[in-house]
């Protein structure tokens, strides 16, 4: 089954920071559920560990499954600020949807975060380190390797580093044995179209 792009930039940016790495070593302890299948899927035939709640769908999930436990990820990417109440009913959504271990925000600007926490703020949403913050250049340019802020704006460990805290044992040594081969950056490369390059 194919599914198509509606916002190609988003859509792009949004692919790389969800599959990440995952796409070069595609771990089998590593599921995902992208952007296109939420647009395309019926809410009723979602897998059973992606939440099902009508006020909101991020724009990925990721769940990593080791032994005698599970990890959901849900993963946003915000490039253009949207009204207060489009983030407050976000963040209220996401204060109580329990099945999520951590929501991981791709983000334009330093503003786009305040925007964010703002949000946060007025649905009185006293969580810490649950939303935490990746910028879009640092990220384009290092990949994993870009820095994880929480709402402090405190760096608490890359991206690479908390993935392999989330692995551990031996997907964490993979991780970190791969660090420099990732194929991130082809999600944003420049496409090759009859024989020209095409923005």
């Amino acid at each position: 089954m194919i599914f198509l792009s509606n916002h190609l930039e988003h859509d792009r940016l949004n692919q790389a920071f969800h599959l990440g790495e995952w796409a070069t070593h595609q771990f089998p302890i590593v599921q995902f559920f992208t952007r296109q299948e939420i647009q395309q899927i019926d809410r009723p035939d979602y897998p059973d560990w992606v939440p099902k709640s009508k006020m909101h769908d991020a724009d990925g999930y990721t769940q990593v499954q080791v032994p005698g436990k599970s990890f959901l990820m849900a993963f946003e990417t915000e490039l253009i600020a949207r009204r207060d109440a489009t983030y407050e009913n976000m963040l209220t959504h996401y204060k109580h949807i329990k099945e999520i271990n951590r929501v991981y925000w791709l983000v334009g600007s330093p503003e786009m975060k305040d925007k964010i926490l703002k949000a946060k703020a007025a649905v009185h949403d006293e969580s810490s380190n649950y939303h935490v913050f990746v910028d879009l250049e640092d990220f384009k340019k290092n990949g994993w390797d870009a820095f994880v802020s929480n709402e402090k704006t405190l760096r608490v460990h890359t991206l690479r580093e908390n993935m392999q805290s989330i692995c551990g044992d031996i997907y964490s040594e993979l991780i970190g044995q791969c660090k420099g081969q990732s194929k991130v950056a082809v999600h944003l490369n420049s496409l090759k179209v009859i024989g020209r390059s095409k923005p």
